[in-house]
């Protein structure tokens, strides 16, 4: 499959830009993560199932952004 219709944002964003804008991201998202992680600690000592999702859903975003780079670089 060609896919390089799809993934193409080198008129719209700079390779650059995109690292740097993804490292910002996840970067505020694991800040909100641990916030979440500390509170569940401090109220119960153990994380709740949704503290679980959390850290899941960071390392899907961050996977996300890295396949995405290796796509875009690839062209």
């Amino acid at each position: 499959m060609d896919f390089s219709g799809v993934l193409s944002n080198h008129e719209y964003l700079s390779v650059t830009a995109y690292l740097a804008t993804c490292s910002t991201l996840a970067g505020l998202g694991a800040i909100f993560v641990i916030l979440r992680l500390g509170a569940s600690f401090k109220q119960a000592g153990k994380p709740y199932l949704d503290g679980y999702a959390s850290i899941i859903g960071l390392l899907l975003l961050i996977a996300n952004f890295i396949l995405t780079h290796r796509l875009q670089v690839r062209e």
